[in-house]
């Protein structure tokens, strides 16, 4: 099948969103999640079902939900309407209009999370260090002091795509994967964080 891309602006109830995640799969269910007015307002949910990954478009004002199979972003509109853009295989739900083909730039990537898991902790919390100047501590979303980190670095596999836009032009789209825990990106074997500098 063909990876195409779609789009809708919908009720965060709309049954389409529900349509919409039957594509993406409950598999390996994944999502990164966005709200700038939190203090926690970065977060990595893992492992989901279904239902949950729904309760997250009324939840969160932005986000991902992804798996291999599918990949489905919001974001939450003044109007209380969530845009929803979902990249899957074709054919997509009705809702989801304006349908490109999709193609492959090339093969899947890892992009490493800015940051290092921290040698120090707060309490129990280990910390993510941003690594930038001045350097910025902050504790990690939930899934990662859960026991999915345990690496110094991590990392989220992409695949970039081009999208045809009009006069010939190309925009390029990237879907998200998977969440790595493992990723080391020096290559090889991952280290853990006791045997990381």
């Amino acid at each position: 099948m063909n990876s195409v891309i779609g789009y809708a602006t919908l009720s965060p109830a709309d049954p389409a969103f529900a349509a919409a995640l039957a594509l993406v799969g409950t598999t390996e269910l994944q999502a990164w999640l966005e709200d700038d007015q939190r203090a926690d307002g970065f977060q990595l949910a893992l492992g989901l079902t279904a239902p949950e990954a729904l309760a997250l478009l009324a939840a969160w004002p932005q986000g991902h939900l992804f798996t291999p199979t599918g990949h489905m972003r919001w974001e939450r509109l003044g109007d209380g309407r969530l845009h929803g853009v979902l990249i899957g295989d074709a054919p997509l739900p009705p809702a989801f209009g304006g349908v490109l083909a999709l193609t492959p730039v090339d093969g899947p990537q890892t992009l490493l999370f800015w940051g290092s898991r921290a040698a120090q902790a707060v309490g129990d919390q280990p910390v993510w260090a941003e690594g930038r100047i001045p350097e910025l501590n902050r504790l990690m979303p939930q899934a990662w002091r859960t026991g999915h980190w345990r690496n110094a670095h991590a990392g989220l596999e992409v695949q970039r795509y081009e999208a045809p836009l009009a006069a010939g032009a190309v925009r390029v789209i990237v879907r998200y994967l998977r969440y790595r825990p493992d990723y080391d990106p020096r290559g090889g074997v991952s280290q853990s964080t006791e045997e990381a500098p």
